[in-house]
């Protein structure tokens, strides 16, 4: 190591060469790097849809549920499945097995794709998706107006096309919920019967209306000509002039039905915004790329295309992903730049040289740079856990660096030259220091293969690891390569360097000697008294004392409230009620605007809140208060609010299964009862519903012969008289608009309306439906839920506050009084299940980390104890986490398990400081007690010095005042309260544990060396006395 060090020191030019390198390699990276939100990644959950048509659930389940749920269960690589089919709809969630996402999607597509021909000729959607956090949507924008029929073609054209230009925008969606793109024909019942045909006879020749076909080509010398008959569909009008052949000879569409343009007119849903009608674009952004720069060129369009909208529209961001991203990034690189400057300023408070804080201020930036190139080598971006991972990092990267320098500054103190210095000082803390870079970095190992949080946060911890690791490593380098040398070049000028003990140090020197005189004359008492504090935390921790959740809150800016309805709710009722809603949540400070979306079952509220500059507020009491406006709201059957898209709001949920599907709606609504009972949650409900009425028709086979009806013929006939269907596309002021035909709605709302049908045979003439078969009324279940085939009832609740642990404890207690009848199971689910994963593998990690540490640790001291005595000042950790949780009353999420994990690497590092040094001056022939006092004097220093800027470098995280600081609250106050414990009690408990062990050992040598020393008796022999 001295050669190196001198080596180092004599080619100090090609040292500032290479630092001119790193800085313009570093500085490329950083210009270079996309913003995201998340790391883009693939998730392991794969999700399939099946949709179409109307049949009803049983169907469903056995016609499309079951096939591929058959096929799911012989596959390699899944974890589990669940399903939910409803009318026309089955959506299957799987989650496979970590790191098979991928060839799990592959082979359900290919089983999906291989059962699509089997499937009902209804189904017209089927999709295979696989989760991920890529993130493609970008924005939602309202366009206002007072005339949505011209709004809603200027969008699909002219807006649309002016956007999907940009570079990197994928496509722009126009949301026709609120807004019909049809032309309905409405076919009258009497009119049918009078011209003697159906609905079948007549959608049948409308799809044949409207074609354009080539039928040949003219051949002749130097030119040909195509030869196109054309019958598209040019107008509305043109659509009522169809002629329709009846047995009562040819009449036009019009005289058979109502021909209506619904183009632009809302029907299913309203929006609303400022008391006016708006349609809703969705941007979608293309893979890749920088989701601030595309969204700053969408807005600029936008603001052009305002310009030239001439008083007949106004175009709005609704919803920008990039805010949030732009803010969170731009608050994160403020918080990390203000713990670099706090942790320059323990230095200099400490050292009182400004030339040596240089050193350290210079290697910093160092630092960073090398972590970026990293970065850019392993194919990350800037996104927030990237900058979580620098921020937490920037209080660790000057460890190495502060406790290299520290030493050399120390012999200079004593009046030795500055090349010597540099290289004793180095040589000295070279071992103790890569120890405890090693022992930071190593945590990762058992952390990302433990799956804290479970397979979803996977990407995430890995790039948490790989960061934090790039940053460490970046840090080491520096330390060794970069101090030296600038500590040549700065401190060269110091030619008088005198004891830098000023009266803050004096005091804790003095103060750290006489408490540890005093623990050192009652060893076992303060060995008890520590570990009696750790029990008694761990002991408040388990009764609740400790917060614990799933919750990991990103955007804070928004809020969505769901009303939902009652059954029959009409769209004008419920968008009523909402605006009652939104006059009431517009009076609070917090809320800047919000967006109505009102169905006749549900109203949803988008809100945006003003920034946490401009308005400060506490996230659950916001949520508490606006739960006691909306409950004076009369007319929804709950409320349901969160933020972040609503997902937030954690919901308590539990799953029942069993065979019976009444017995399981008694359980569910008994634990429904139950849960309603607690204080912990509110809003208990499951989704059982109710079997709706079904009218089954049997087909008798002889009347079908008799009667000359194909029984494929009689389902199709049967199937135009329900519901809406799509005769054909047609083109009108370049939209493509839907044709779609249904049987008069009054016509067709009884069983007695279906059961006086007419049937064609296939002689043409009407055969009444009824002497056709039998009827048989039957119910039928809306919804039909199951999980890895077996069917279930899922009961939800929300979360009051933010404990989720004390909840699903709370529920779990008094399971037992509803006496679960046997063949019947009620187990967690959804965030419960996913806590207790978390809880699970956190335990894992934390053991895996433990004995990575102790192997470490024994290859570095050569002793089994002086590891040992590290690993038993760990829980002292515990004690300073629990009490921070508790007194910032903040949960413990993922991230939060993550620094608990983290912590155990990083407060070793004082602890094998200082077990070096006391191994020093015990080879040097010191006393043990004397060489422990002379230890924690030399090493208090360092020791506070690196405590301090790690936890100063956090404090911003900690203290979290700006959006998106929810994420990181929870890890940076964990590391925050547990670095400061641990650092405290290290200059104290490790001294007292070595000077036992030490004591221990020695008694232990002595009994050993007697043992050994003593000689064996040698057995008399019997005398033999002959007879």
């Amino acid at each position: 190591m001295e050669k190196y060090i001198r080596l180092i020191l004599r080619q100090k030019i090609i040292i500032y060469m290479i630092t001119l390198l790193i800085f313009i390699a570093g500085l490329g990276s950083l210009l270079t790097f996309d913003r995201n939100l998340t790391p883009e990644a693939d998730l392991p959950g794969i999700r399939v849809l099946v949709a179409g048509g109307s049949l009803p659930p049983e169907e469903m389940e056995d016609k499309v549920t079951e096939p591929i749920e058959k096929e799911i269960e012989s596959l390699d690589g899944i974890e589990r499945f669940s399903s939910t089919t409803s009318t026309g709809r089955t959506s299957i969630y799987i989650r496979a097995y970590e790191d098979k996402g991928e060839d799990v999607r592959q082979e359900v597509q290919n089983i999906v794709g291989q059962l699509r021909n089997s499937f009902p000729a209804e189904i017209s959607t089927v999709e295979v998706v696989q989760d991920s956090y890529s993130m493609d949507w970008l924005m939602s924008i309202s366009m206002k107006g007072n005339d949505l029929p011209a709004l809603f073609s200027l969008a699909h054209t002219r807006i649309k096309d002016r956007i999907e230009a940009i570079d990197q925008v994928k496509k722009v969606e126009v949301r026709e919920e609120n807004v019909s793109n049809k032309v309905e024909i409405s076919l009258d019942p009497q009119l049918l019967s009078l011209y003697q045909v159906t609905p079948s006879d007549v959608i049948s020749q409308l799809r044949s209306s409207n074609v354009r076909q080539s039928i040949g080509l003219l051949q002749n010398d130097g030119f040909n000509t195509v030869i196109e008959i054309d019958r598209s569909l040019q107008s509305v009008q043109q659509v009522g002039e169809i002629t329709i052949r009846t047995p009562r000879g040819n009449v036009p569409l019009k005289d058979l039905a109502t021909v209506t343009n619904l183009r632009g007119q809302s029907i299913d849903a309203v929006f609303v915004y400022q008391d006016q009608p708006y349609l809703q674009l969705i941007v979608y952004k293309s893979a890749g790329g920088d989701i601030i720069k595309v969204s700053e060129a969408v807005r600029e369009v936008i603001n052009e295309l305002n310009q030239e909208a001439d008083g007949l529209y106004v175009l709005a961001p609704l919803m920008d992903g990039a805010d949030f991203i732009r803010n969170s990034l731009n608050n994160l690189t403020r918080d990390l730049a203000i713990g670099g400057l706090l942790a320059v300023l323990v230095l200099f408070v400490f050292l009182r040289n400004w030339r040596v804080t240089l050193v350290i201020a210079t290697t910093i930036p160092m630092s960073m740079l090398m972590t970026f190139i990293g970065m850019k080598i392993g194919g990350y971006n800037i996104d927030l856990i990237t900058l979580l991972s620098l921020s937490l990092a920037i209080g660790l990267i000057v460890d190495a660096a502060i406790v290299v320098l520290e030493s050399i500054y120390a012999y200079r103190e004593k009046g030795i030259n500055l090349t010597k210095s540099i290289v004793v000082g180095a040589r000295e803390v070279i071992t103790p220091v890569f120890t405890s870079q090693l022992t930071v970095v190593i945590v990762f190992l058992p952390l990302v293969l433990a799956n804290v949080g479970g397979t979803d946060m996977q990407p995430i911890m890995i790039t948490l690891a790989f960061t934090v690791t790039a940053a460490i490593a970046s840090a080491t380098i520096s330390a060794f390569l970069f101090v030296p040398v600038f500590s040549r070049s700065f401190l060269s000028a110091d030619r008088n360097i005198t004891s830098s003990d000023n009266a803050l140090r004096r005091k804790i020197i003095s103060l750290l000697e006489k408490t540890l005189t005093v623990a050192l004359r009652h060893r076992w008492k303060t060995v008890i008294i520590a570990f009696a504090v750790f029990f008694f935390s761990v002991t408040l921790w388990g009764m609740g004392f400790v917060k614990s959740t799933v919750q990991m809150p990103i955007d804070s800016s928004y809020m969505r409230v769901a009303l939902i309805m009652p059954k029959g709710t009409k769209v004008q009722e419920s968008t009523a009620i909402a605006r009652e809603a939104d006059a009431l949540l517009r009076e609070m400070p917090e809320v800047e605007r919000i967006y109505i979306d009102a169905r006749s079952s549900h109203a949803h509220l988008h809100m945006l809140l003003k920034s946490k500059k401009e308005q400060d507020f506490d996230n659950d009491l916001l949520m508490d208060q606006m739960n006691e406006v909306l409950n004076t709201v009369r007319g929804p059957e709950r409320v349901e609010v969160g933020f972040g898209s609503g997902d937030s709001n954690i919901m308590v949920t539990f799953e029942v299964t069993g065979r019976d599907i009444q017995e399981l709606e008694r359980i569910s609504r008994s634990l429904e009862e139950l849960m309603n009972s607690l204080p912990l949650v509110r809003n208990p409900r499951n989704d059982f519903q109710e079997g709706i009425d079904k009218l089954t028709f049997t087909p008798d086979e002889s009347a079908l012969s008799y009667f000359d009806v194909p029984a494929d013929s009689l389902s199709r006939q049967l199937s135009f008289y329900i519901g809406e269907h799509t005769v054909t596309t047609m083109t009108l002021d370049g939209i493509d608009i839907d044709l779609k035909a249904q049987y008069r709605d009054q016509a067709m709302q009884h069983p007695e309306q279906f059961r006086s049908l007419m049937i064609t045979n296939r002689q043409g003439e009407l055969i009444p439906l009824q002497k056709l078969g039998q009827w048989q009324m039957l119910k039928t279940p809306q919804q039909i839920q199951r999980s890895m085939g077996d069917r279930i009832v899922t009961v939800t609740a929300e979360l009051v506050g933010t404990d989720l642990a004390a909840a699903g404890r709370s529920i779990e207690e008094r399971l037992p009084e509803l006496h679960i009848p046997e063949g019947y199971r009620i187990k967690p689910a959804g965030a419960l299940q996913q806590q207790a994963d978390t809880v699970t593998g956190s335990i894992y990690a934390m053991l895996g980390t433990l004995l990575l540490i102790y192997l470490i640790m024994v290859a570095q001291f050569r002793r089994l104890s002086h590891p040992f005595i590290i690993l038993l000042s760990l829980p002292m950790a515990v004690i300073g986490v629990v009490f921070g949780m508790i007194v910032t009353q903040r949960p413990l999420n993922p991230l939060g398990y993550v620094g608990f994990i983290m912590l155990a690497g990083i407060v070793v590092s004082n602890a094998i400081l200082l077990i070096d040094r006391i191994n020093r001056l015990r080879t040097q022939g010191w006393d043990l007690d004397k060489a422990l006092i002379e230890a924690a004097r030399n090493r208090v220093r360092p020791i506070l010095m690196t405590a301090l800027t790690a936890i100063l470098a956090l404090l911003p995280l900690a203290i979290g005042l700006s959006e998106g600081a929810e994420l990181q609250t929870s890890l940076a106050t964990v590391v925050i309260f547990g670095l400061a414990f641990h650092t405290i009690v290290t200059l104290v408990l490790v001294p007292v544990l070595y000077s036992l062990f030490d004591g221990a050992n020695e008694k232990f040598s002595n009994f050993s060396k007697k043992l050994w020393r003593r000689k064996p008796r040698v057995p008399k022999k019997k005398s033999t006395v002959e007879m």
